[in-house]
C-alpha cells in the first residue's frame, strides 16, 4: 500500500484522524503481510510504519535520493543519508536521462531537489501528484 502518506488520513471524513495505513492493518487481521509506503524519509518513519502494524516498510523515492539508504540506516551513519537531490547529482547516481527529465517535471513536488526553495507538502491530508488523480478547481 503505497500513498502520498503513511499518515495519510481520510480525505473524505476530516474529523477522522486515524491514518488509513492503519484503518488497512486492522481490517486484514494480519492474515496478509502489509507493506506500508508513502512519504517514508527518515529511519523513525520507517518504523512508524511498522510500529502501525505493517509487515514491511516500502520505500522508493528515499532510494533515488540515498541508493544506500538501508546499508546507512543499518550502520547507524544516519549523518551520511542524503535527504535532499542535487540535480547535479542525477548523472553521479546513473539515473537515465528520460527519469530525470520525470523525476525534475513530474515528480518535482515530492523529490526534495536541493534547488527547490518552496518547503514541501506532507500529503498526510491531501493527494499526492504521483498518485493519478488531477485536482479539481
Amino acid at each position: 500500500m503505497s500513498i502520498g502518506s503513511y499518515k495519510r488520513t481520510s480525505l473524505n471524513e476530516t474529523s477522522d484522524k486515524e491514518p488509513v495505513l492503519a484503518k488497512f492493518v486492522k481490517a486484514l487481521h494480519n492474515s496478509k503481510p502489509l507493506i506500508g509506503g508513502g512519504s517514508v524519509e527518515r529511519p523513525e518513519d520507517a518504523e512508524a510504519v511498522i510500529q502501525s502494524g505493517a509487515t514491511l516498510v516500502g520505500i522508493g523515492r528515499e532510494l533515488i535520493r540515498e541508493p544506500k539508504w538501508v546499508q546507512k540506516v543499518q550502520a547507524g551513519d544516519l549523518k551520511s543519508i542524503r535527504y535532499e537531490l542535487s540535480p547535479f547529482e542525477l548523472d553521479e547516481l546513473r539515473i537515465p536521462l528520460a527519469m530525470q527529465m520525470y523525476l525534475k517535471d513530474s515528480f518535482r513536488e515530492v523529490m526534495r531537489f536541493t534547488t527547490d526553495g518552496d518547503p514541501q507538502t506532507s500529503y498526510e491530508t491531501e493527494l499526492a501528484p504521483m498518485e493519478g488523480f488531477e485536482k479539481k478547481l
